[in-house]
């Protein structure tokens, strides 16, 4: 999966929605890698925290990034927050089955969001982590392996 597009992609589904409640939805970083994997799979990993990511975060000025780094084994996407944060408490919990968080009066939804995006990342062989603090936004770091094969292509010429 060439994951440069596909976050392009998530990107670009959730724009409206970020612009209709007057955020900056924006993606940085270079990411011209592929993974091994499930694009449709990984598709709902990554909507899952733009989603969330949108929901936390307060309308009007906010921001929403979704940026990517590679690394020599890896690759990392992040996406980061200007929202109302985690708190502490919470923070040990946030993956858990149904465990909707409640903060400002923005119902978490069902609880199973997160949960899913956790599972899809070790079903490709990655993990997701979060930090956050309340009142200062999150960072969901997703850890992907890259595509050896691909790099190898890349290597030979």
């Amino acid at each position: 999966v060439s994951l440069g597009p596909l976050l392009d992609s998530v990107v670009e589904f959730y724009e409206p929605l970020a612009t209709e409640r007057g955020l900056d939805l924006f993606r940085s970083g270079d990411c011209e890698v592929t993974v091994l994997g499930e694009a449709t799979w990984l598709r709902q990993l990554f909507a899952n925290l733009v989603e969330n990511a949108l929901r936390f975060t307060p309308q009007q000025g906010g921001k929403v990034e979704v940026a990517s780094k590679i690394s020599d084994a890896s690759v990392l996407v992040q996406v980061r927050d200007t929202g109302v944060g985690i708190a502490a408490d919470d923070l040990e919990r946030v993956f858990d089955r149904f465990h909707a968080l409640d903060q400002e009066g923005r119902r978490g939804g069902s609880g199973l969001g997160l949960t899913i995006a956790r599972e899809i990342a070790r079903a490709h062989q990655g993990e997701i982590t979060v930090e956050s603090a309340e009142g200062s936004g999150s960072c969901f770091t997703v850890t992907l392996p890259r595509d050896g094969a691909e790099d190898a292509k890349r290597r030979r010429g």
